[in-house]
């Protein structure tokens, strides 16, 4: 049908899109909220194909409600709760992030647990239910999908298309969450780096800054190859920044293009630090000449 070919298609396309957004030197955040917005728009077109076209049988409607709409549902689905996970996450110490990851599996655990039933129908590869569960005839209301994923038209699937979708989701964000666990745990964060059992006198220090400081600053070390003997992308510096000083840089791409539009000079910030600097060691060398 050709509707399943579109589905398919658009949904190769959109994996095309997500590796050249991920690719962007910008925040995690922002990339993750423009993926959702690509996936939301070839969702959207899926939908206007469905209000204007029928399928051929009940067999026909049923392999796409159950085999190819998922997926697609499934991939917008992630990156909306990746940019949740982001945007809601909190600033603190280590232990407070990991609740805060701990209370996501659980959200996942819980509904994993509450759809077993579906699961193990899938998995066994039963066909019995398909009649009920794939047809859109049936009634929607699905509390789980309510609100969070608004590209998701219920007029346009089945309450199962739906639950597929979000188990299917779910398996890739429990990762990305056990991942995030992990990061927490052994990475140079401030919760373990600072950890006060390890380093007892060191603090965590706070940009006190301007995030164009900052970001004009993340610039010029990516330029210059500071990190990884030059082999560190923007993007990485930038998380890894935004990690260290708990701060959100939002998006650094407009921050770089006003940057460029300045009149009077594109280093302000790393003027100002070498004018300062070098006062600094004029005023050392005038005390030691005295």
């Amino acid at each position: 049908m050709h509707l399943s070919n579109t589905t398919t298609n658009l949904h190769h396309s959109l994996k095309d899109e997500i590796d050249e957004i991920m690719s962007q030197p910008e925040t995690l955040t922002l990339r993750y909220g423009k993926i959702a917005q690509t996936a939301s728009d070839k969702i959207e077109q899926i939908n206007q194909l469905l209000f204007t076209q029928e399928f051929n049988n009940e067999a026909e409607e049923i392999n796409f409600f159950k085999n190819i709409l998922p997926p697609l549902y499934a991939t917008y689905m992630r990156y909306v709760s990746f940019y949740h996970i982001e945007t809601r996450k909190p600033i603190g110490i280590k232990k407070t992030l990991e609740r805060y990851f701990k209370k996501e599996l659980k959200k996942i655990e819980d509904y994993s647990t509450q759809h077993a039933e579906l699961s193990f129908y899938l998995k066994s590869g039963n066909t019995h239910l398909d009649h009920l569960y794939f047809v859109r005839a049936r009634s929607i209301n699905d509390h789980s999908v309510d609100n969070f994923f608004p590209a998701i038209n219920k007029r346009c699937c089945t309450i199962y298309s739906l639950r597929i979708a979000l188990l299917l989701a779910n398996e890739v964000i429990k990762d990305y969450l056990y991942q995030s666990l992990t990061h927490i745990k052994e990475s140079y964060t401030i919760g373990s780096i600072f950890d006060k059992s390890t380093f007892p006198s060191v603090k965590p220090l706070t940009w006190t800054g301007s995030k164009t400081d900052l970001i004009e600053l993340a610039y010029a070390l990516q330029t210059d190859g500071c990190f990884n003997e030059g082999k560190a992308q923007l993007n990485q510096i930038i998380e890894y920044l935004e990690t260290i000083f708990y701060i959100n840089l939002g998006n650094t791409t407009r921050v770089f293009q006003d940057i460029l539009a300045r009149k009077m000079g594109y280093t302000k910030f790393i003027d100002r630090l070498k004018n300062r600097l070098e006062n600094r060691i004029e005023k050392i060398e005038e005390k030691n000449r005295k």
